[in-house]
């Protein structure tokens, strides 16, 4: 399988993905890492660092496409949960109905797009 780093592909499009992993439900930052790292998934595409994909989130939460909210868990470090604002939901959803711009993009978006089609019936 070809796999894309961040160097050779839009961020936009893995930023947008993003958005599609907290379409149904908020997450965790580590939760939303360890599905966007799975190999059976969007993983087996792109490799994403932790730092680089929490710099994305909070490119996202700047323009309201998500909010994080801070809990504590007892002695535990706090966490920040993520979900998704009307916005976001919005701009995720055009994402996915938009037509692939470029051929080249046609085999890797088409499957993230069909990935989360299936999983969460979107659309």
């Amino acid at each position: 399988m070809n796999i894309h780093t961040l160097n050779n592909m839009e961020n936009s499009d893995l930023e947008i993905a993003l958005l599609g992993f907290l379409f149904n439900n908020s997450k965790h930052g580590y939760e939303l890492y360890k599905e966007i790292s799975n190999p059976m998934g969007i993983g087996g595409v792109w490799r994403v660092k932790i730092g680089k994909m929490y710099a994305m989130l909070k490119k996202l939460e700047s323009q309201d496409f998500i909010r994080a909210t801070s809990e504590r868990d007892g002695n535990r470090p706090s966490k920040n949960t993520f979900f998704l604002t009307i916005q976001g939901k919005n701009i995720f959803k055009k994402w996915m109905i938009t037509p692939i711009k470029h051929g080249r993009d046609l085999r890797i978006l088409f499957f993230i797009e069909d990935l989360f089609y299936k999983k969460n019936r979107i659309i």
